[in-house]
């Protein structure tokens, strides 16, 4: 593939990802796969960035949102473990079993206050209480 032909193409491609699909998640797989198809080198993204620095603006903002969710769904993902971990270890495997889905399905802020609550909580309903 020549040089401009590989450049117009994965920035054709960006441009249409991105008024073709929604999903940010999506979009940023949909850039990784025309990334590894044109395979630009260094001179062929300084030529694209020169060319449609729309696209790369555009395509650079697609893959931080992504990365941002996925680190924010990964603390997400590590905390619950932890205040799993943490009720386990205070109230048994049966409690950490009857309570599983709700840290699951927990957000950041609740798992927090949750995991803080279950260090001093002396029965396991208190960690889980609204006020």
């Amino acid at each position: 593939m020549s040089r401009c032909i590989a450049v117009d193409t994965y920035a054709y491609a960006v441009s249409g990802i991105r008024k073709l699909e929604p999903d940010p998640e999506r979009q940023r797989k949909w850039i990784e796969n025309v990334d590894t198809y044109t395979g630009l080198d260094d001179n062929e993204q300084e030529l694209l960035a020169q060319r449609y620095p729309q696209e790369v603006t555009e395509m650079t903002g697609i893959i931080e949102r992504a990365r941002d969710e996925t680190r924010q769904e990964t603390r997400q993902e590590e905390k619950a473990s932890d205040v799993l971990h943490l009720i386990e270890r205070r109230f048994g495997p049966q409690a950490k079993g009857a309570y599983q889905a709700r840290v699951e399905a927990g957000d950041l802020d609740q798992l927090e206050r949750w995991f803080d609550r279950a260090i001093d909580a002396k029965r396991i309903d208190e960690v889980f209480t609204d006020n």
